[in-house]
């Protein structure tokens, strides 16, 4: 059958607003709401979000969220390239309309130009049969080339593997938080945002996870941890490359090393997505490479992997 109507898709939409809500984004008014849009025309939109990017502090990013429910049976090839479309003119048509502002005066002045297409297909059984038919179609997607402003929008794609991606990633921190809980310091993990000079902006630590480490290959973070009764900070890397060759490795700490995220003082917690019995053979030759002049301990843990929606997503409270 076609998208899943009524019940089965605001279940979603209310499920990928948890997902999104679990990063440190705020959610504005609720879901499946209509706006007047500077055309005259009322636009849908299944949910707005807006968060402090650590990579842009100085304007808040406002996020227009589509989400859909497919299974990958009844999903074709032009879907993503309309819905894309749709987003794209949601955003411009919105960002001029003055009663928008009127009706969330907190986004004035914020970055509105970014939409995310967020499609779950619940058949989650056959969607690594349908990876590669996802592929395809994305390669084929027109991205639009209208502007906002002086701005073009910036569109966004996430199926089921790297929504599952983003939730393991939520476990992991869970995890952290819960068995570092200390009374003598905050050890909640914060996202760490390096300094750039293309950007002019210093380190950011934050409890947001901003767009594009949702995408990222490694999430760098920080936090505190107490160890013999003194409160150490702790480095920590969630990486989700490959991981059976030792050549990924070299590569990460390379990375480390050019965003000042190793140090010879803090401890370091690798978490790793992947999962490889090759991994096994080399990981102590990955700890002595990491470890050379470096952190005075390598911790290396595995991440959990869902094939379908970890209940904290699916429960509503």
């Amino acid at each position: 059958m076609p998208e899943d109507q009524g019940v089965n898709g605001d279940r979603w939409t209310d499920e990928a607003s948890r997902l999104f809500k679990s990063l440190g984004w705020e959610k504005i008014a609720d879901s499946n709401i209509d706006i007047e849009g500077q055309d005259g025309l009322r636009h849908g939109i299944d949910s707005i979000f807006v968060l402090h990017d650590g990579f842009q502090p100085s304007q808040k990013q406002v996020v227009f969220l589509e989400a859909k429910r497919y299974k990958t049976t009844s999903f074709s090839k032009g879907k993503i390239n309309d819905w894309i479309k749709v987003i794209d003119k949601k955003l411009r048509e919105i960002i001029g309309s003055e009663g928008f502002y009127e009706q969330y005066p907190k986004l004035a002045g914020q970055n509105i130009n970014a939409g995310i297409l967020a499609i779950w297909f619940h058949d989650y059984e056959q969607f690594p049969q349908y990876r590669s038919k996802i592929k395809e179609y994305l390669l084929n997607v027109e991205i639009p080339r209208g502007r906002t402003g002086s701005a073009i929008n910036r569109l966004f794609f996430l199926d089921n593997d790297s929504i599952l991606r983003i939730a393991s990633t939520i476990d992991s921190i869970n995890d952290w938080n819960t068995k570092n809980h200390s009374e003598i310091a905050d050890c909640g993990v914060k996202f760490f945002y390096p300094s750039s000079l293309l950007t002019g902006f210093a380190v950011q630590e934050t409890s947001v996870m901003n767009i594009e480490y949702m995408y990222s290959k490694f999430i760098f973070a920080k936090s505190k941890e107490v160890v013999d009764g003194k409160v150490r900070t702790a480095d920590i890397v969630f990486y989700f490359g490959p991981v059976d060759k030792l050549s990924y490795f070299y590569r990460l700490r390379e990375a480390l090393l050019h965003f000042d995220m190793i140090s010879n003082q803090n401890n370091l917690y690798l978490y790793l997505y992947q999962d490889d019995d090759e991994f096994r053979k080399i990981e102590p030759e990955v700890i002595k490479e990491f470890k050379n002049e470096g952190p005075p301990e390598i911790f290396v843990k595995q991440m959990n992997k869902h094939s379908n929606l970890p209940a904290w997503i699916k429960d509503k409270n």
